[in-house]
């Protein structure tokens, strides 16, 4: 199976990934693209993974989802941070109002209008504004059962699959026995980087 995955990387970003920073071996194997070529070459792709989570130098991953739909890794469900970001902060406010008013309709309009005019607090940490990424997605992961339920009450006809996210807590390490695999299965890179 061909695919193009869509990593996080940007010239702004202190993890800046070039084909000269990975080792020798591993370079060898490895296409760094730029995201401008991913238009004219996705259709040799059979899907497309991207990794999405609530940080401004996910911009160009975020509208090429929107614009190539694939597979979304939905690494925060909250994505209203980087919206408003991309939106309210530099100025565009009819965008900022068309996410609050796609995510939650009238209400969602109202709610701008009372951002705007000082009467409420942005809502950050209570409208999520991971609707539009959940449509367009062909499909959804997510790290954790929560946001997974999450998903099922903003959209309950889009099912999300749980994989969950390899962080230990603090003093252990995982074992390849909770995952049923053995560690030597885990692929952790993928054959295709999009360099943004």
């Amino acid at each position: 199976m061909n695919y193009f995955h869509i990593w996080l990387i940007s010239r702004k970003s202190r993890y800046l990934l070039t084909s000269e920073s990975l080792a020798p071996d591993f370079r060898e194997r490895l296409t760094v693209e730029r995201a401008s070529d991913y238009p004219a070459k996705r259709r040799g792709f059979d899907i497309t993974l991207y990794h999405m989570g609530n940080n401004v130098h996910h911009e160009t991953i975020y509208r090429c989802a929107l614009r190539y739909p694939g597979l979304v890794v939905l690494h925060d469900l909250f994505l209203h941070h980087f919206i408003g970001h991309m939106t309210f902060v530099q100025g565009d406010y009819g965008s900022y109002a068309r996410e609050l008013g796609y995510a939650l309709g009238s209400e969602g309009l109202s709610l701008y209008s009372d951002i705007r005019l000082g009467r409420r607090r942005f809502p950050v940490f209570d409208v999520p504004l991971c609707n539009r990424i959940i449509d367009r997605s062909l499909g959804l992961i997510v790290h954790s059962k929560t946001t997974a339920a999450t998903i099922q009450t903003i959209r309950p006809d889009r099912p999300a699959r749980v994989i969950p996210a390899l962080i230990a807590p603090a003093g252990r390490a995982f074992s390849s026995e909770e995952f049923g695999v053995s560690l030597k299965m885990l692929l952790f890179s993928p054959v295709w980087v999009l360099s943004i």
